[in-house]
Parts: C-alpha cells; structure tokens; sequence
C-alpha cells in the first residue's frame, strides 16, 4: 500500500493514498483529503504540493 507523510508543527501523519476518495483545493495553503462520506481531513499543503507527492509515488 503506497503512503506518504504529511508534517506539520513536528508531528507526522501518515496517509494511505490507495484509501483517498478525492482531494479538494480549501485555500492556498490547505487541502481537503476525504477518504469517504463522512471520513476527512484538512491538510496544512497546498493542492499543487500534495499531488506533486502522489505522483513522485
């Protein structure tokens, strides 16, 4: 399963990109990764840089 890990303020997550349902653009620093209905999180990277680490995969 392919992953990456996102850090912020010295803590990391760790995201299972063949779990992502889709990923929205919040604002210019921030982005939205749902992994479901009901089931998301708001990232502290920007859309360009997140997809930029799910493609280096």
């Amino acid at each position: 399963m392919k992953t990456i890990d996102l850090n912020h303020q010295g803590k990391t997550t760790t995201i299972f990109v063949d779990k992502i349902c889709y990923i929205k653009e919040k604002n210019s620093a921030e982005t939205i990764i749902s992994f479901g209905k009901e089931h998301y999180v708001t990232a502290k990277i920007s859309y360009k840089d997140l997809i930029e680490k799910i493609s280096r995969l």
